[in-house]
């Protein structure tokens, strides 16, 4: 296989863990929003990371 042949299954691999991470970090914001907690902007930017991460 090829490096982005490979790249590619990788990539494949993590979008199931990606969509589970999105779904419950959306929990967990409508969560903050409710309780009215400043903290969501920050979870959302941790979020970004994390999936930025994920990515590459």
């Amino acid at each position: 296989m090829t490096p982005s042949v490979q790249s590619f299954h990788n990539s494949m691999n993590r979008i199931p863990q990606l969509v589970i991470t999105y779904a419950r970090s959306k929990e967990e914001l409508q969560r903050y929003a409710k309780s009215g907690d400043g903290s969501a902007l920050g979870y959302v930017v941790l979020l970004a990371i994390h999936i930025c991460v994920l990515m590459g």
